[in-house]
């Protein structure tokens, strides 16, 4: 015996465990005797390809047909709906059972059939067959490199431990019972990663809407860290390191005298350039492209993506931290807490004033901009937009939070990787 098993099973050869008919364990023609001159356009006899050997099952794609005249001439290779097909190779010892999408089947060169007797249950089988125990045995013995391949005479040889026939059938439905679990499991991880995104963006949307944590009375008014700011803008201005908006940034009240309906206490509404000061990347965009792992200051670039490369360039790297990088072509943003440079001129480099940055970070991530070819949205249209402003303090209890809540959700979704 090859390995041990209960006292009731057997150790057998694939080979003595198919039907006792002639071609019952074949494998496809010569590539000469099944070449494209012989294929037709008709749906007369199916050719069985590898592409058809799926790991799940039967992949119906990819239809190629031959004649049935040319399907006569190699009909050791022919099959039948209910036959199970072995892959010689991609990989190797793949198996499936052949539906009866068409009447009619031949195997490709790179195929072979295998009729299993009736005293044995043909789906115990191909569970076996696909199992790691043969699997290992096929591995042992492939042979070519890069595209490795079995044989039908290797295929044969293989050994298979088998049950008594009741003990097989019992064994189907167990698998089957297994796998139906695990599907609905798979279900599930797409319906719960799903969830969790849904989760995030409302936990964001109760963030800004003062509904996340409790209000504290004893807080410093937001109105009140606006005006520092504007006095501060002010300075800046008169001092000539900064220029004034060429938009008015006052934010209207409406005819009740409030800004947002039920807008929680101490918070107030303002536009996102009374907080934020954009800077052009001037000084700290890579000129060279040569990246490597090695080096240590991250360069950032546009859109989805985040880090394309290292680079040990010491100078003009951003060290005045944290930041948020906003792509000004897709509004694409990044929250930044690491020295870096930047490899495109389209991202901006956004600083808060006397705010929690990683407050604005979220917020900006609830806001909407109408996608626009080439539109300049920071200086034209995001600068512009209303955010609603909790107290100091609150922002720091909002972010704690929802990095605590996102930490979670997080862990959730790689749990089910």
């Amino acid at each position: 015996m090859p390995f041990d098993v209960p006292d009731s099973w057997v150790v057998a050869r694939l080979e003595d465990l198919v039907a006792p008919e002639k071609n019952s364990f074949a494998d496809g023609p010569f590539g000469s005797n099944l070449k494209t001159e012989h294929y037709t356009l008709e749906p007369e006899v199916r050719i069985i390809q590898l592409s058809n050997i799926g790991e799940s099952g039967w992949r119906n794609g990819n239809k190629k047909y031959t004649t049935f005249t040319h399907a006569e001439t190699i009909s050791r290779s022919k099959v039948s709906p209910g036959n199970i097909v072995i892959a010689k190779m991609m990989p190797a010892g793949r198996a499936v059972e052949v539906p009866d999408i068409d009447k009619n089947y031949v195997l490709s060169s790179d195929a072979i059939k295998f009729v299993p007797s009736t005293q044995m249950d043909k789906q115990f089988l191909l569970y076996a067959i696909n199992s790691s125990l043969v699997n290992m045995q096929i591995l042992d013995e492939v042979q070519g490199i890069g595209r490795v391949r079995t044989s039908l005479g290797k295929m044969k040889k293989y050994y298979v431990p088998i049950p008594p026939l009741s003990e097989q059938r019992r064994i189907v439905a167990a698998i089957e019972s297994s796998f139906a679990v695990i599907d609905d499991i798979e279900c599930n991880k797409i319906d719960l990663r799903s969830a969790v995104d849904i989760a995030k963006k409302r936990i964001l949307s109760l963030a800004i809407c003062g509904r996340l944590v409790p209000q504290d009375p004893n807080d410093e008014p937001v109105s009140v860290l606006l005006d520092r700011i504007s006095t501060e803008r002010e300075t800046l201005i008169k001092a000539g390191k900064i220029k004034r908006s060429k938009t008015d940034s006052t934010v209207v009240r409406s005819d009740d005298n409030s800004y947002y309906e039920n807008l929680s206490d101490g918070w107030t509404v303002c536009r996102l350039e009374d907080v934020l000061e954009f800077e052009q990347p001037t000084k700290y965009i890579v000129k060279s492209t040569d990246y490597n792992d090695d080096f240590s200051t991250p360069v950032l670039t546009a859109g989805k993506s985040f880090i394309i490369g290292f680079t040990d360039e010491e100078f003009g790297v951003c060290t005045n931290l944290p930041v948020i990088i906003f792509d000004d072509f897709t509004t694409a943003i990044k929250y930044v807490d690491f020295p870096f440079k930047v490899k495109s001129s389209a991202m901006k480099i956004l600083r808060a004033h006397d705010v929690d940055v990683k407050y604005l970070f979220y917020y900006m991530q609830t806001i909407e901009c109408n996608h626009t070819t080439h539109k300049r949205y920071w200086i034209s249209d995001f600068s512009q937009k209303l955010i609603a402003l909790p107290p100091l303090n609150e922002q720091h209890r909002i972010v704690a939070t929802i990095k605590l809540a996102f930490e979670q959700l997080e862990q959730i979704t790689e749990n089910l990787s």
